[in-house]
């Protein structure tokens, strides 16, 4: 009888994994052969920053550069073929591993194998909150709910099945969570190897220093409501090592020997603005303070009030294009904020349902605050704030996709947890 029981949850097991992988073909194939632009938005699979990621995986594999602009200028009509070859891709040439792992399918399927590490780390995401799921023993309703909304996502579908590299960065990080939440890692001696090369991996496909870092503050924050002890396995060396250190060393060696990395669109505006870089004004600004600064010198200690003055106003000016610029950022966060949650309640029902449940149930994670917990109660406000310094409107989450994995989780739990009360 046990056998056979036995038997029946391993069939059960199958069947649950053979039917995911069904439905994500088919949303796979619905992505390939339905693409294009939708409601004024680009939902190509071939995104323009794919242009760059297959021209650095061509120079890995040696492909043939003429084949290979013929094949962009046909996939991208609206950018020309010299355009194409002259397009200057130093900004991102520190993302390595896209480019790196899609070398040989680049090689094998021309520039539509770039689609391959995409498919795969979709494929990997589900597979993950497949098993997450079922490890946290929840009921078949949970289960298909959860995943009917991850599979009818447009965002997902639109951000994951594309040649860029957010759909292998937001696997790893999705990985990383897996690890943190289902494995205990950070308890075991030898835990921090599979951490570290997440880390080192993620690194190396985009800078994730925000991503990383938001991992260590939800840890610590975790670790310091449900008062766990400092000594416990070295808990708050490891996390400082792992989610501070390492990624702040990784990101200074692979800006330093790789090429400088994309910062937040509003923090580098204001280091430009203090720099006088971002605006005549600001350049201004500064010319008439070092021209009058060098005549001050020259004139002797007559001027010295004059300077002193000047010095002074120079500061004034200084505070307050900081002022500025620091409302000008928090006016573009609670812009780009607001129509980011007007796109996904707009253009994809399916999140925006997430959205609900997830706004509802703060106060039950909130109290009920496991790691699991915690990072579905910080991550979700913590990489929203991050990403609205970016400041470019129309993304649809896109960046924010990297903390989802875990709401998900919580939710089917949560919701398991309704159905089994209301049936009692």
């Amino acid at each position: 009888m046990q056998y056979k029981n036995l038997e029946k949850s391993k069939r059960s097991t199958y069947i649950y994994y053979l039917l995911i992988g069904i439905f994500a073909i088919i949303v796979i194939s619905g992505r390939l052969f339905f693409s294009g632009e939708k409601y004024g938005l680009n939902y190509s699979v071939y995104q323009p920053d794919g242009i760059c990621y297959t021209k650095i995986a061509a120079d890995i594999s040696n492909y043939d550069s003429g084949l290979l602009n013929r094949q962009l200028s046909g996939l991208y009509p609206n950018i020309g073929m010299a355009d194409i070859s002259s397009l200057n891709c130093e900004s991102i040439k520190a993302r390595l591993l896209y480019p790196l792992l899609s070398a040989p399918f680049l090689r094998a399927f021309g520039v539509s194998g770039m689609l391959v590490v995409p498919i795969v780390s979709y494929l990997i995401m589900l597979i993950l909150l497949a098993s997450s799921l079922d490890k946290a023993r929840v009921g078949i309703y949970a289960k298909v709910t959860l995943l009917a909304l991850v599979l009818m996502s447009s965002t997902y579908s639109r951000w994951y099945i594309a040649n860029i590299v957010d759909p292998l960065l937001i696997t790893l990080c999705t990985i990383l969570i897996y690890i943190l939440t289902q494995t205990n890692a950070l308890e075991k001696i030898g835990g921090f190897i599979p951490i570290t090369l997440i880390i080192i991996l993620m690194a190396l496909t985009k800078r994730s220093l925000h991503l990383v870092l938001i991992c260590g503050i939800v840890l610590i924050i975790t670790a310091m409501k449900s008062r766990k002890s400092l000594e416990i396995n070295h808990f708050w060396t490891k996390v400082v090592s792992l989610f501070f250190l390492i990624p702040f060393f990784l990101d200074f060696l692979i800006g330093k020997f790789l090429g400088k990395q994309n910062g937040l669109k509003s923090i580098v505006n204001i280091q430009q603005c203090i720099q006088s870089e971002s605006s005549s004004f600001c350049e201004q600004v500064f010319k008439s303070f070092d021209s009058h600064a060098t005549l001050t010198v020259l004139a002797g200690t007559s001027e010295t009030s004059i300077t002193n003055q000047s010095i002074t106003d120079l500061l004034l000016t200084k505070s307050s294009l900081l002022i500025d610029s620091l409302t000008n950022v928090i006016q573009i966060s609670i812009n780009y904020i607001f129509v980011s949650l007007a796109q996904i309640f707009v253009l994809d029902l399916p999140l925006a349902c997430v959205f609900i449940l997830w706004f509802i149930s703060l106060p039950y994670l909130w109290r009920n605050l496991n790691l699991l917990n915690g990072f579905s109660f910080f991550s979700p406000m913590l990489i929203n704030l991050i990403a609205s310094l970016n400041g470019t409107l129309g993304l649809n989450y896109r960046f924010e996709m990297a903390f989802f994995f875990p709401v998900f989780i919580s939710l089917a739990i949560r919701i398991d947890e309704y159905l089994r009360t209301s049936i009692n």
